[in-house]
């Protein structure tokens, strides 16, 4: 995962975000290693979102990572956030993961519900939780696992919680 939330993308422009891309598959390409980039691809619009998905493809990218747009969170209620990640994965080049860390998006939160709604698009296929919270995300495993076609993958930063509730096994 690269150009994610640990400052490396916000202190970029896009040009450099496109470069360290490129390079970054070029390095692993070279070397024989076959792993899937997933790249930081969130902004806040879908229009630069999207442009943003559109050159992190080109530029080696596999799957972008989309954290919600923020500016105005009074503005950002569940159908809104909602709406805004069904429209990016109906038009991404690439599979997308939601990326739900409301600490940098001005705590914009997406919530279980929100998650299992997003589950049913073919072109969402995983999340990256890093909200702090287990408990209600554990809801989000058991359908995926048991009633769509398709699987997501959740990120956790720490999945020893979720394991001893009984619900890690659920992602795998």
């Amino acid at each position: 995962m690269i150009l994610g939330s640990n400052g490396e993308a916000v202190h970029m422009d896009q040009s450099e975000r496109v470069l360290l891309v490129s390079s970054i598959r070029k390095a692993l390409d070279n070397e024989g290693i076959k792993i899937p980039l997933i790249v930081g691809c969130g902004q806040q619009s879908k229009r630069q979102t999207l442009r943003t998905i559109k050159e992190a493809k080109e530029a080696g990218g596999d799957f972008a990572l989309v954290l919600p747009p923020s500016y105005w969170p009074t503005a950002m209620t569940k159908a809104n956030v909602t709406k805004y990640f069904k429209e990016v994965a109906d038009e991404s080049e690439m599979p997308i993961l939601v990326y739900n860390f409301p600490l940098v998006a001005n705590g914009v939160m997406v919530d279980s519900d929100q998650l299992i709604e997003l589950a049913g698009h073919e072109n969402v296929v995983g999340c990256k939780l890093t909200c702090g919270v287990s408990l209600p995300f554990r809801l989000v495993t058991f359908p995926w696992s048991s009633s769509l076609s398709h699987h997501l993958c959740v990120f956790l930063p720490v999945p020893v919680p979720l394991e001893t509730l009984g619900s890690l096994h659920d992602l795998r």
